[in-house]
């Protein structure tokens, strides 16, 4: 009865039919993105392949950028807070169809996280911003599984 009004139990999402197999297309293939990506869409059922003329699916990153911004500072002009943030624009492709999303061609996904800055231990503040990051790209990874679920399974 939950699942006909739409609610799952939180976890792995099995979309690994109706896409596979899947290629992922990206300049940087070593991303933290990519890298979670990939977990992602293995842990999903999805077939991935090294060429995109095997792939019924292609996946193309179009563009992602994380990094941060000072969003906080003290009454001496000094940061105490960043906003750590990480975007992603990314488009599907099914068997040579275009899949676009409502408003364009490529769909965007971001998140950001706040950070608190202390000076004192800058080492460690770069070591939690980059686990930031990580934790971020998993996330949009979770996302943009959960999206290419949607989008194939409307696609004519």
């Amino acid at each position: 009865m939950l699942t006909a009004c739409g609610w799952h139990l939180q976890g792995n999402r099995q979309v690994g039919a109706q896409v596979s197999p899947l290629y992922v297309q990206s300049s940087d293939e070593h991303s933290e993105l990519v890298r979670a990506l990939t977990v992602q869409l293995r842990a999903s059922g999805v077939v991935l392949t090294a060429s995109p003329t095997e792939a019924r699916t292609v996946l193309t990153i179009v563009g992602e950028e994380s990094g941060h911004h000072v969003s906080a500072v003290s009454a001496l002009n000094e940061p105490q807070q960043y906003e750590v943030f990480y975007r992603v624009r990314w488009r599907v492709e099914q068997a040579g169809q275009s899949q676009p999303e409502q408003h364009g061609e490529d769909f965007s996904t971001g998140l950001s996280r706040t950070m608190n800055y202390d000076k004192t231990t800058a080492l460690a503040m770069q070591r939690q911003e980059q686990t930031l990051v990580q934790r971020l790209a998993d996330d949009l990874a979770d996302q943009m599984v959960l999206k290419l679920g949607f989008v194939t399974r409307a696609a004519p």
